[in-house]
C-alpha cells in the first residue's frame, strides 16, 4: 500500500476525491492512505493545509428561491396567463375598467399563493445541523477540540457515548462501541462496531461494521476513528445532493388546472373568432366587434377560479391542522386524496421506535409482555398455558372434587366440559408440568394436575373411578391458565428481572413536564429496564445490590456480566458429585429424592440428597449476572433455575430452551439470555474464563420495536380506500416481514394497480389450537408457542404473526440492485416489503410505482428518507422523531407522529378535491350560462344581453362567495370506501362535462329569456329598451347562479334530502351575495357604472321566478341521474347469462 504522506498533496486529494471503498480495508492501510497516524493524529500544519485543499466539513446549502422568485412563479399557470391576456386587450380597447378589475384578481391570486406556500428550500440548512458543533480529534500527538467544520480526511477523532458522529470515519478502536444509525439507514437497532473487520466492497451501509457516518450518534462505548470523509462527500452528503437534484412535481389538480386553462383560452379565442367573422360579415363596425368579443372572451374565462381554488386549498390547510397534518404545500392538500400508494418507513412510523420486550421464557412458561413502549406500566401474562376449561378442570383434579379419568380416550364430563379437542389421555408417565400437557403427546391431564401441585398418594395409573386424594395443594395449577399474570414475587421471573436490571447501562428517566418516559444509553438495554420495571423490580430494589465489577460486552463472547453485592437469597446448584454431573439425574417431573417414592415430588428448597437444592445463599454475598445471545449463554451454563429449584442442564432442557430461542427469534425478536452464578468470595480479576461458566440457567427475553396500536386499523382503512400500503426500511427482510405481518400489511395476491379494488380488510388471524397448532417436534413441551405467544403483543394483546394473513413478497436492497428498471416495475405491482434499502432504492422504488401510473405519497422520519420524500407525489415526514431534514423535504408534517394520521389526511383530501370540483363545475356552469346567452344573441342578430363590466361583477364578486361556501361542504360519508381517482381523470368528474353543460344551457336560457322579456316590458315605460333589458338579464343571471350554487352540493342527492340549510357557510354566502347584487341594482349612483335602470315590481317578479327555476330544474337532472345510476348497479349485480 502507497503510504501518502504530508508532502504528496496530489495524491491525498485523488484518494480522498475518488473515495475508495475503505471498509474493504484495514485499519492501517486507510492510515497509509490518507497519509496520518493514528496514534499521534495530524499535524497542526497539515491539517490547515488540508482544510484549504478539501474545504470545510460543511454541506452546501442551496440557496432558495426570493420573495419576487416566488411572486414571479404564481403567474406560469396558463389560466392566469389567459387572465393576462384578456386584461390586455381590455386595456388596449380602453375599457380600462375592465382591465383594472381582471389584473386585480391576479395580483391579488399571487400574494395569497406567496402567502400559503413556503418555498424556500431549508432541507440542506437543516442537515448542516445535524453535525455536531465540536469533536475531539488527536492533532500533534495531544487531544485537543476543535470545531467540526474544520475536521479534514486523515483527522484521528475521539468517540464517547453520547457524541454526534461528525464526518464518516474508518473505525481503528472499538470498546463496546454502538452507534445508533437509525436516521441514516432507518434500522433502529444501535450497531455494535469492531474496528478489525475487513468488509465485502458490496455490503451495505448498514452492515459496514468497521465504518460511521456523520449525522448518527453513538449510545454506547468509546473508540477512535480516521476521518475519511467530509462535507458533501459523506454519507449525508449524498443524500443533499440527490434532494439538490430533485425536480419539482406537479400535483394532478395543477395538471388538470392546466388542462382546463388552455382548454378554457382556446375556448376563448375560437368563440371571439367566430363572433369576430359573424359580425363583419353583418356588416358591424371593427371595433364595436372587439368589445364584443372581449365580453364574450370575459365570459368564457372564470376569473375567480385561481384565487378561489386557493383559498379552498388554504381552508383544507386549516382543516388539516386540527386533525395534526401540517401542510407546508398548498397542492398537497389535494394530492393526498388522490395518492393510490403509501410508502411508509418502518421504524418510528409504522413502529414505535422503542425496544420493547414482547416475551419472556422463565420455568418453562412463555410469558406475553404487554405495554408499549418505555412507560413501565405492563405485566407479564402466561401466553402458553392452560384454557379455561382446562384451568377448571385443574382446579377440580387439585382440589379432588372429581374422580380422575378413565384410560386413553377418556372425556372430563364435569361443569366446563373439555372440548373434544382436548381429550384427556392416559400415559404411564406424568408430564413434569401443567403447561406441557399436549393431546399430541398422549399424556395424562389429571396426573399432570396432581404432579403439579404436590398430590400426594396418586398411582402413577390411576384405575377409572380413583378418587384423588391431595395434599399441600399450591396455586400453581390455576396459575398457570392463559392470562394469568407473573410479578417479581414469582421466584424466576423475580430472579430474571433482577439479572435485566442490574447487569445493564442504560437508565429509564421521566420528563418532569410531558410525563413521558424515555431511555438514556442502549436501546436494547432500556428495554430489560423497562421490563424488570414492570415485573415490580426498580431502583430502589437496584440500590441494595451495588456493582462491584463489570466484564463488558464484547463481539467475541457475546455476554456482558456484572458482579454484585447481593442482599437476597439465591438458590444454590444441587450438591453433586462429578459423576452425578456426567449425566442428567432428574426426573420429568423435577429432582427426585433418592429413596423416596418415585411418584412424590420433592418439596422446594428441601435437602433431600444428592440433586436436590441446598437451598439458598443467605446473607450478603456476591453474584455474577450475565446476559447475551441464547447460544452464548447457554453454551457456559451448567445448571437451569426451574420448579424453584437448581438442577443440573440435561440435554431435554436445551433442547426446550433453544426452541423456545428459535421460535422468539423466527417472530423476528431479538432475544437475550439471563443466567447467574454464587460467587464464594470476589475474585482479585474478573476474568471471563472464570467466571463466566457453570452458570445457571434462568430465562429468555425476546424484544422488538413494536408496530404502532393504531397502525392496524390505519392499514385496514387504507386498503378499504383502494391504497396500497408499502414497507420500505433499512431493517432486516425477516424483522420487516414480522412487523408488516403483524399490521396486516397486503400479500400476495392482494394487490393490484393503482385503482384495483382492494376493499378487503385484512382479516384478524384465527386463534391457534393450543396443542401442536405450530407443529413443534415431538417431545417439545412448553417451548411450543401458543396464543400471545407466537405473535406480538401490541397493547396487551396478542397480534399472532402466523395467522391468515399471507406472507407479503418482500425484497432486499441487494435484490433492487441487480433488477432493471423494467424488472422492478414488474416487481411493484406485487411486493409490499423493501428491506435493506439506501436511499437512492427508495427514490427508485418511488419512481417505479410513477411509472405505473400511482400517485405515490411517501412518509418517513429519517435523513435517509429526505430524497424519496421529495420525489414522492407527497412527502409526509413526522413531527415529533422526524429530522429537520425530512421535515424540510416533505411536503407535509404529521404532529402526531401516527400512521393513522394520514388516513384522517387522506380523507380530508379527498374531501376537498370533492369540494374543489364543486366549485369550478359551480363556476364553469355559471360561465356557460354566460357565453350562451351572449353568443346566441350575437348570432341571432340582437344586442349582447351583458355588458363586460357586469360580467366581470358576476364572475369576481356574487359568484365567488358560494365557490368558496362550497368548498367547505362536509365530507361524504362513504369518502373512505371508494377507490382513488384516477390522475388522469378529469376534474369534472364522470357525467360532470354532461351535467355542467345542462346547468349552463338552462342558465344561459333563462338569461335571454329575461332579457326578451325586458325588451316587451319596456316597450311603453320610456327607459333605453336595451338598458332595461340587460338590467333585467344582469338581475336574473346573477340571482339564477346564486340560486343555482345549491344545486352542485351533490350529484345525485335531492337538496331537500341533503337539507338546504345543512351548509351554513353556503347560505351565509347566498345571503351575503344577494345583498350585494341588490345594492348594485338598487343603489342609483352605481347605476352608471354598471349599465343598469330601475326595474318595475312586475320585472322583480319575473327575475324571481326565472332564478329560482334552477333549482326545480337541478331536482330534475338529479332524478335522471338516480335512475341511470340504478339501472347501471342493476345491470352489474345481474347474472351473467351462460
Amino acid at each position: 500500500m502507497r503510504r501518502v504522506n504530508e508532502t504528496d498533496p496530489s495524491a491525498i486529494r485523488g484518494s480522498a476525491e475518488a473515495t475508495p471503498p475503505y471498509h474493504c480495508m484495514s485499519a492501517s492501510d486507510v492510515a497509509a492512505l490518507l497519509g496520518t497516524d493514528l496514534s499521534k493524529g495530524l499535524s497542526s500544519r497539515e491539517a490547515k493545509a488540508r482544510l484549504e485543499r478539501f474545504g470545510p466539513n460543511e454541506l452546501r446549502e442551496k440557496p432558495g428561491p426570493s420573495i419576487l422568485q416566488m411572486f414571479l412563479a404564481q403567474f406560469k399557470e396558463p389560466l392566469v396567463l389567459v387572465l393576462i391576456v384578456a386584461a390586455a386587450i381590455s386595456a388596449a380597447l380602453r375599457e380600462f375598467t375592465e382591465g383594472i378589475v381582471i389584473m386585480a384578481i391576479v395580483v391579488l391570486n399571487a400574494v395569497l399563493g406567496v402567502a400559503q406556500e413556503s418555498r424556500a428550500e431549508k432541507a440542506l440548512a437543516a442537515l448542516k445541523k445535524l453535525a455536531a458543533p465540536n469533536a475531539r480529534v488527536r492533532r500533534d500527538g495531544v487531544t485537543v477540540t476543535v470545531p467540526t467544520r474544520e475536521l479534514v480526511p486523515g483527522d484521528v477523532v475521539l468517540i464517547e457515548a453520547g457524541d454526534h458522529i461528525p464526518a464518516d470515519m474508518r473505525v481503528v478502536e472499538a470498546v463496546t462501541l454502538k452507534v445508533e444509525e437509525a436516521a441514516l439507514t432507518g434500522e433502529s437497532v444501535p450497531v455494535e462496531k469492531a474496528a478489525d473487520a475487513v468488509l465485502p466492497e458490496d455490503a451495505p451501509i448498514g452492515e459496514r461494521s468497521n465504518m460511521v457516518h456523520m449525522a448518527t450518534i453513538c449510545v454506547y462505548g468509546r473508540g477512535r476513528g480516521v476521518v475519511v470523509a467530509t462535507g458533501m462527500k459523506t454519507q449525508v452528503g449524498h443524500i443533499a445532493g440527490l434532494i439538490e437534484t430533485s425536480t419539482e412535481k406537479r400535483t394532478p389538480l395543477q395538471e388538470r388546472l392546466e388542462e382546463l386553462g388552455k382548454w378554457l383560452g382556446g375556448a376563448a379565442l375560437g368563440l371571439c373568432g367566430i363572433m369576430f367573422v359573424a359580425g363583419l360579415l353583418r356588416g358591424i363596425p371593427v371595433f364595436d366587434m372587439f368589445l364584443t368579443a372581449v365580453s364574450l372572451a370575459v365570459a368564457a374565462i372564470p376569473e375567480g377560479l385561481p384565487a378561489i381554488v386557493t383559498v379552498v386549498l388554504a381552508i383544507g390547510v386549516q382543516r388539516m391542522a386540527r386533525h395534526h397534518a401540517i401542510v407546508r404545500k398548498l397542492p398537497a392538500v389535494e394530492t393526498l386524496g388522490s395518492a393510490t400508494a403509501i410508502c411508509s418507513d418502518k421504524t418510528g412510523t409504522l413502529t414505535e421506535n422503542q425496544m420493547t420486550v414482547v416475551r419472556a421464557y422463565a420455568d418453562g412458561r412463555v410469558l406475553r409482555v404487554t405495554g408499549q413502549g418505555y412507560s413501565p406500566e405492563g405485566e407479564f401474562k402466561v401466553a402458553r398455558g392452560l384454557g379455561e376449561a382446562e384451568g377448571e378442570l385443574a382446579a377440580a383434579c387439585a382440589s379432588a372434587a372429581i374422580p380422575a379419568a378413565s384410560r386413553a380416550g377418556a372425556e372430563y364430563k364435569g361443569a366446563a366440559a373439555v372440548p373434544a379437542a382436548r381429550t384427556v389421555t392416559h400415559a404411564a408417565a406424568a408430564p413434569n408440568r401443567l403447561a406441557d400437557v399436549r393431546p399430541t403427546q398422549s399424556v395424562d391431564l389429571i396426573s399432570g394436575t396432581a404432579a403439579n401441585g404436590n398430590v400426594a398418594g396418586i398411582d402413577s395409573e390411576p384405575a377409572a373411578g380413583e378418587e384423588v386424594g391431595t395434599s399441600d395443594v399450591g396455586a400453581a395449577a390455576v396459575d398457570l391458565v392463559d392470562g394469568a399474570t407473573v410479578d417479581a414475587t414469582d421466584p424466576h421471573l423475580g430472579m430474571m428481572a433482577r439479572i435485566a436490571f442490574l447487569c445493564n447501562n442504560s437508565e429509564l428517566r421521566q420528563n418532569p413536564d410531558t410525563g413521558e418516559w424515555y431511555v438514556t444509553g442502549d436501546p436494547t438495554e432500556g428495554a430489560l429496564v423497562v421490563a424488570a420495571r414492570k415485573a415490580g423490580f426498580g431502583p430502589d430494589e437496584a440500590e441494595k445490590a451495588p456493582r462491584v465489577g463489570e466484564i463488558p460486552f464484547d463481539s467475541v463472547r457475546k455476554r456482558m456480566t456484572t458482579v454484585h453485592r447481593f442482599p437476597w437469597p439465591v438458590p444454590a446448584p444441587p450438591a453433586c458429585g462429578p459423576e452425578d454431573l456426567d449425566g442428567p439425574q432428574t426426573h420429568a417431573s423435577g429432582p427426585v429424592t433418592k429413596g423416596a417414592d418415585a411418584g412424590v415430588a420433592a418439596s422446594p428448597h428441601l435437602e433431600g440428597g444428592e440433586d436436590s437444592c441446598r437451598g439458598a445463599q443467605g446473607g450478603s454475598h456476591y453474584v455474577a449476572l450475565v446476559k447475551g445471545a441464547p447460544d452464548s449463554v447457554l453454551d457456559r451454563c451448567r445448571f437451569v433455575f426451574e420448579r424453584e429449584e437448581v438442577h443440573i442442564l440435561d440435554d431435554a432442557a436445551r433442547t426446550r430452551i433453544m426452541d423456545v430461542n428459535r421460535h422468539m427469534a423466527g417472530d423476528a425478536l431479538r432475544v437475550l439470555a439471563f443466567a447467574f452464578k454464587h460467587l464464594p468470595s470476589l475474585p482479585p480479576r474478573l476474568e471471563p474464563d472464570d467466571i463466566e461458566q457453570d452458570m445457571v440457567f434462568v430465562g429468555l427475553m425476546g424484544m422488538m420495536d413494536p408496530p404502532r396500536a393504531e397502525v392496524p386499523a390505519a392499514v385496514r382503512t387504507c386498503r378499504e380506500a383502494g391504497i396500497v400500503p408499502i414497507m420500505i426500511t433499512g431493517d432486516h427482510k425477516d424483522t420487516a416481514i414480522a412487523v408488516a405481518r403483524a399490521i396486516g400489511l397486503a400479500g400476495e395476491g392482494q394487490r393490484g394497480g393503482p385503482h384495483a379494488s382492494e376493499s378487503a380488510s385484512a382479516s384478524e388471524s384465527e386463534s391457534e389450537a393450543r396443542s401442536g397448532a405450530r407443529g413443534l417436534p415431538a417431545g417439545s413441551t412448553a417451548t411450543a408457542a401458543a396464543p400471545g405467544a407466537g405473535g406480538f403483543a401490541t397493547g396487551g394483546q396478542s397480534v399472532s404473526s402466523r395467522g391468515s394473513v399471507p406472507a407479503p413478497l418482500a425484497l432486499s436492497g441487494a435484490e433492487l440492485d441487480n433488477m432493471s428498471d423494467e424488472e422492478l416495475d414488474a416487481a411493484v405491482r406485487r411486493v409490499s416489503i423493501y428491506a435493506r434499502v439506501s436511499p437512492e432504492h427508495k427514490v427508485r422504488i418511488v419512481e417505479a410505482l410513477q411509472r405505473q401510473g400511482h400517485v405515490a405519497a411517501m412518509t418517513g422520519d429519517g435523513v435517509n428518507d429526505a430524497p424519496a420524500l421529495k420525489r414522492a407525489d407527497i412527502g409526509c415526514a413526522m413531527g415529533i422523531t422526524g429530522t429537520d431534514v425530512a421535515k424540510e423535504a416533505a411536503d407535509m408534517v404529521l404532529a402526531d407522529d401516527n400512521f393513522a394520521t394520514i388516513v384522517e389526511a387522506v380523507r380530508q383530501g379527498r374531501t376537498i378535491f370533492d369540494n374543489i370540483r364543486r366549485s369550478i363545475a359551480y363556476l364553469i356552469s355559471c360561465n356557460i350560462g354566460e357565453i350562451a346567452a351572449i353568443f346566441t344573441a350575437i348570432v341571432s342578430g340582437t344586442f349582447s344581453p351583458l355588458t363586460p363590466i357586469q360580467i366581470l361583477w358576476v364572475n369576481l364578486v356574487t359568484d365567488s362567495l358560494p365557490a368558496l361556501a362550497l368548498g367547505v361542504e362536509p365530507p361524504d360519508p362513504g369518502v373512505m370506501r371508494r377507490p382513488p381517482r384516477k390522475r388522469s381523470e378529469s376534474v369534472f368528474g364522470a357525467g360532470g362535462v354532461v351535467r355542467i353543460g345542462l346547468y349552463g344551457a338552462f342558465i344561459g336560457g333563462i338569461t335571454l329569456l329575461a332579457f326578451w322579456l325586458g325588451v316587451q316590458e319596456d316597450a311603453n315605460t320610456g327607459r333605453d329598451p336595451v338598458l332595461a333589458a340587460r338590467t333585467v338579464a344582469f338581475a336574473t343571471l346573477s340571482l339564477s347562479q346564486l340560486f343555482h350554487a345549491f344545486n352542485l352540493r351533490s350529484t345525485l342527492q335531492s337538496l331537500f334530502r341533503l337539507g338546504p340549510l345543512t351548509n351554513r357557510y353556503l347560505v351565509g354566502a347566498w345571503v351575503a351575495s344577494t345583498a350585494l347584487q341588490l345594492v348594485v341594482l338598487v343603489v342609483p349612483a352605481l347605476r352608471p357604472i354598471f349599465d343598469t335602470v330601475a326595474l318595475t315590481p312586475a320585472e322583480w317578479l319575473t327575475v324571481w321566478a326565472l332564478s329560482a327555476s334552477t333549482i326545480l330544474f337541478g331536482e330534475i337532472v338529479k332524478a335522471a341521474a338516480r335512475v341511470s345510476a340504478g339501472r347501471r348497479k342493476r345491470a352489474l349485480s345481474a347474472p351473467t347469462r351462460r
